[in-house]
């Protein structure tokens, strides 16, 4: 959290030597199904439009309406909690 109250979202790739890059970034409210849909739908449309190969596994807390989202919009990817 900051000054604002807003919490910062990150997406960031693993590249295969195992260099991190980060990919979106977004400030939000709140945790919400509507938020997360908005952002993995923006996410798959503007990082993985040109047939580049798909994320196979993504590392998130363990929010209630982040896990629905994966289950609806992302339902072959394996969601890894993080600690």
């Amino acid at each position: 959290m900051n000054k604002l109250d807003l919490i910062l979202l990150i997406i960031i790739g693993v590249i295969a030597t195992n260099k991190n890059f980060l990919t979106t970034y977004s400030f939000t409210k709140n945790k919400t199904i509507i938020l997360f849909n908005f952002l993995f739908n923006y996410f798959r449309y503007f990082v993985f439009s040109n047939n580049i190969v798909k994320t196979r596994v993504v590392l998130a807390d363990q929010v209630s309406d982040l896990i629905s989202t994966m289950l609806v919009l992302m339902p072959n990817y394996l969601l890894q909690y993080c600690n």
